[in-house]
C-alpha cells in the first residue's frame, strides 16, 4: 500500500482530504505543520502533500526545502490558495525553484482532479524503480 503523508494546518480540509485518499486506497500520515512533518519522518513515504502558508511555522517553503536536501527522490504536491500573493511565489516559481515539486494546485481543485495527478505521480515513480 502506497504511504502519503498530508501536511496542513487546517484540520477541516486535511480531514476531508485524507478521507478521499483513504478511499482510494491510499495509507495516509497526518501532520499539522513542517515541524510534526519532519519530526514524524519519511521513512516509508511515496510522496508528501503540503500547504506553503501554515501558521506556528516558517512556512511549506522550508519543508519542500527539506525533502529537496535530504529526500530528494520524494515528490511533492502543494496544495494551497496562496500562489503568488506575496510574499509567495507563483506556481512556476515554485516548479522551477523546487524539482522535487511534481504539482501545484489550488485547494479549490475538485478532489477527483487531486487524486489522479497523485496516481499519475506514483505510477511515474513506480516506473521509474
Amino acid at each position: 500500500m502506497q504511504r502519503i503523508m498530508v501536511v496542513e494546518d487546517r484540520e477541516d480540509f486535511r480531514e476531508l482530504y485524507c478521507d478521499v485518499l483513504k478511499g482510494q486506497g491510499y495509507e495516509v500520515v497526518e501532520a499539522g505543520n513542517e515541524a510534526e512533518a519532519i519530526e514524524l519522518g519519511f521513512e516509508g513515504i511515496d510522496l508528501v502533500s503540503t500547504d506553503i502558508r501554515m501558521p506556528h511555522t516558517e512556512n511549506g517553503y522550508r519543508l519542500i526545502q527539506h525533502l529537496l536536501d535530504n529526500h530528494p527522490e520524494l515528490p511533492v504536491v502543494v496544495l494551497s490558495d496562496s500562489f503568488g500573493s506575496a510574499p509567495d511565489l507563483t506556481e512556476d516559481e515554485v516548479k522551477e525553484k523546487y524539482v522535487n515539486v511534481k504539482s501545484t494546485s489550488g485547494k479549490a481543485s475538485g478532489t477527483r482532479e487531486i487524486v489522479l495527478t497523485i496516481k499519475q505521480i506514483l505510477s511515474s515513480k513506480e516506473g521509474k524503480s
